[in-house]
């Protein structure tokens, strides 16, 4: 009797054990999601690269036509920036690896929305991921050049 329950016992076992398992990711979400990572490096570059501008700009002369040029550039930038950053959300099934050690505030959800889009398919997230990182990356650019003419 008891063979026969340690027997019932390590099927069950098997069972559940073979049936939790982890389901294979879309190859187009996992692309996704590699595109949302690289968007968020990217993202934690910018965030001190904005307090640089500030201060760079803070430290020019006040009434000074350039420097008004660059506040208003500046000011585009970090417009531009929080416009995306409101914007910005993960790919379903993928756990947010974003670090909020930055002291910029967040007005949206820490999930970054993901249950938004569950319901896309896969290539209009691919597609979205991809639009987000090429809009963060023309952010990172104008913030990078802006930097440099302020030196």
């Amino acid at each position: 009797m008891n063979f026969w329950i340690s027997s019932q016992f390590i099927i069950l076992v098997f069972l559940f054990l073979s049936c939790s398992t982890t389901e294979s990711k879309d190859p187009l979400l996992e692309e996704a999601h590699t595109h949302h990572q690289a968007a968020m490096a990217i993202h934690d570059d910018v965030v001190p690269k904005l307090e640089t501008l500030s201060q760079q700009i803070a430290n020019m002369e006040e009434g000074d036509s350039t420097s008004t040029e660059y506040k208003m550039a500046a000011d585009a930038i970090k417009k531009d920036f929080e416009q995306w950053d409101e914007a910005l959300v993960s790919v379903p099934g993928y756990e947010v690896e974003h670090n909020h050690d930055h002291d910029h505030d967040h007005d949206h959800d820490h999930d970054h929305g993901s249950n938004d889009l569950k319901d896309l398919p896969a290539e209009q997230v691919l597609e979205l991921q991809k639009d987000l990182k090429k809009e963060i990356t023309s952010i990172q650019s104008r913030l990078d050049s802006l930097i440099a003419e302020t030196r």
